[in-house]
């Protein structure tokens, strides 16, 4: 689990509740704005279902994506889908792990609501202002940028091979990069780490570059 997290007291206790064989168990997370969020159903791409699931009956099984704050995964399915991969070095490794399990006929991940754990997604929050519209803005260091566009590319386009997954990814990509040079001091460096981790994701250039 990341370093930066923190489970509830009763956490592992109420996962363990719902454990088997092969089944991944997901935690719900809550970051320090008190915002709940951790649980993504992939079709074709993420889609946030976490309130959802929060007002729903308990816990539930889905082809849910997650970060690695908390999960617990079986030695099985470890041994059937192999380890995370070490090349990523940061950054969409959870993801493409994720799904991984998901394209696994044996497993099953379980999203367990009233399992807690404290993590800001992608470090502390700040609120940003374009015209009417307010939100909140991960305070992501400039280099990691360049890791979550490199490797959600390679993913889909040397491990999924998907062109639906692949043509949302690339309609994703503007949405930050837009943010990038609307919001960030350091604008163009981060634009610049954004397109050279396109390109070398394009490239299958892995490992720790910047």
């Amino acid at each position: 689990m990341d370093d930066d997290g923190r489970p509830a007291p009763d956490c592992l206790e109420r996962l363990l509740a719902h454990a088997r064989p092969d089944r991944v168990l997901v935690p719900l997370q809550q970051d320090s704005a008190g915002r709940h969020y951790g649980f993504f159903l992939w079709r074709r791409r993420s889609v946030d279902v976490t309130a959802a699931v929060v007002a729903g009956d308990g816990a539930v099984a889905g082809a849910f994506v997650f970060p690695f704050v908390g999960p617990l995964i079986p030695r099985r399915v470890v041994g059937r889908i192999g380890l995370p991969n070490a090349e990523f070095f940061i950054w969409f490794d959870d993801h493409e792990y994720a799904l991984r399990i998901v394209d696994d006929p044996l497993a099953e991940t379980v999203a367990v609501p009233d399992a807690l754990f404290f993590h800001d997604y992608g470090g502390p929050s700040k609120r940003v202002r374009f015209l009417w519209k307010q939100s909140l803005r991960s305070r992501q260091p400039p280099w990691k940028t360049y890791y979550e566009a490199r490797n959600q590319l390679y993913t889909f386009t040397r491990l999924r091979r998907d062109p639906g997954e692949l043509l949302y990814y690339l309609l994703y990509q503007l949405r930050p990069f837009v943010g990038d040079i609307l919001y960030e001091p350091d604008r163009w460096g981060r634009a610049r780490l954004r397109l050279a981790g396109m390109r070398d994701g394009a490239l299958g250039r892995l490992g720790k570059r910047v």
